[in-house]
């Protein structure tokens, strides 16, 4: 279990001395549980500037926009040169880019609905960020897959690349490949996103059962020497108001001045602003566009992928005897075979209230679990998969195994999986 660190909190005041965004994620039931080092602007853009000449691109400055972002992909890929520098390898930085051009489009307040669970998903505006999202991974580095983020910073460094857009590790690792801050690189606000402060934090906590030394070390981190070491060597800024900056290089001085100007939002990439069930499905719905670049996909945690699977509810089905069959019974895909229980909201409900309703779907009780089973296991796959707009089960009985079927219809047609297992003895006729 993670340890408060309000004792820390209390004897170094820092509720009054930090910036009340980031003390705000650090709570828990009115306790802090985490000592920040430092905070990363992620909403930047980084540019080489030796390589932008080349191509007769202007150096960007405040209120570059996406178009003209795009624009000058396109002239430093008709000089020949690599457009932009992705380190693929790691699946953030995509993440990043793509949080970076959706704050780009639905701005602070947009980002502010998102975090509280107002934001349309499907509507234009984030059709809009995956289109241009889109757009700028045409102009990557067509090696981007076999790079790590701080060797696709290494290479922007060196004039490999043009450009490259991720938290400002990137500024640490840059002077720490001795690139000079003004000279052979700069920075900027990511295009459209000027007015924010996109924050990844860096926080230190502990678990550990001694609490006096770990608590000890803990109450250092906040120390200004200690801010101000932390954040020249990671390219950070320190998140208390007492820290004297100006020993800082002019990136992280001007950075530090957003942070306590601007509205400050929480990453989504890195799970400060929503749950880690909503990062990994930011980074399912990611991962599956780029792969595919339809704006239809949706991503989801395991959890909602289970939620999803069985919503509305999957219709299981099982055969019925010839003897117990109805006249009228309608015919078709599933004929002849009665619904005996729904899954719904990761559960079965059976069918029927009667006894002797539960009595005969008892019988063929025995593959329920498995079906259960297999549906919790197809989850993190359905997570991958566009929206169904129905699904059903089907079970038929095929040379002395029950073969169940789930389906469901999406905008890309209709998927299947199938399970069977064998049947027990008594359960074979009909």
């Amino acid at each position: 279990m993670v340890r408060s660190v309000g004792s820390i909190f209390a004897r170094e005041g820092l509720r009054a001395r930090m910036n009340p965004t980031i003390l705000k994620a650090l709570m828990h039931d009115g306790r802090p549980f985490g000592v920040p080092t430092g905070a990363h602007r992620s909403n930047v853009l980084f540019f080489n500037k030796k390589v932008l000449e080349h191509a007769g691109v202007s150096f960007p400055s405040s209120g570059y926009t996406l178009a003209a972002f795009l624009a000058d992909l396109d002239k430093v890929k008709a000089s020949g040169g690599t457009p932009l520098c992705l380190g693929g390898k790691d699946p953030f930085t995509k993440v990043e880019l793509f949080e970076n051009t959706l704050l780009s489009v639905i701005g602070t307040r947009g980002w502010k609905d998102m975090v509280n669970g107002n934001l349309n998903w499907p509507s234009g505006r984030v059709r809009t960020a995956l289109k241009r999202f889109g757009a700028m991974l045409d102009y990557a580095d067509p090696n981007a897959s076999r790079l790590t983020w701080d060797q696709a910073t290494r290479k922007l460094a060196a004039g490999g690349c043009a450009f490259e857009t991720m938290n400002d590790s990137a500024f640490g690792e840059l002077v720490a490949d001795g690139a000079h801050e003004g000279e052979d690189f700069g920075a900027i606000p990511f295009p459209g996103t000027d007015d924010s402060f996109l924050a990844v934090v860096d926080v230190a906590a502990t678990k550990a059962k001694d609490a006096k030394n770990a608590l000890a070390f803990l109450s250092g981190i906040e120390k200004p020497a200690t801010q101000l070491a932390f954040s020249r060597a990671k390219g950070s800024i320190p998140v208390v108001r007492d820290v004297n900056v100006s020993s800082l290089p002019a990136y992280q001085r001007q950075s530090s001045k957003a942070f306590w100007t601007l509205p400050v939002l929480l990453s989504i990439a890195h799970g400060e602003a929503l749950s880690l069930q909503f990062e990994e499905g930011l980074y399912n719905a990611v991962s599956k566009y780029v792969r595919t670049r339809s704006p239809n996909i949706r991503g989801c945690s395991r959890e909602r992928g289970v939620q999803r699977l069985h919503a509305p509810a999957l219709i299981v089905y099982q055969s019925v005897p010839r003897h117990a069959r109805r006249r009228g019974h309608s015919g078709g895909l599933l004929s002849p075979h009665r619904i005996v229980g729904r899954f719904r909201g990761g559960g079965f409900h059976q069918a029927g209230a009667g006894p002797r309703a539960r009595a005969e779907s008892a019988r063929g009780s025995w593959w329920l679990p498995v079906v259960q089973n297999w549906c919790n296991a197809l989850a993190q796959a359905r997570c991958s998969e566009t929206s169904p707009a129905a699904s059903s089960y089907r079970s038929v009985l095929v040379a002395g195994r029950r073969v169940v079927e789930l389906m469901w219809h999406t905008p890309l047609g209709v998927s299947r999986l199938v399970v069977s297992a064998e049947l027990p003895r008594s359960d074979r006729v009909g």
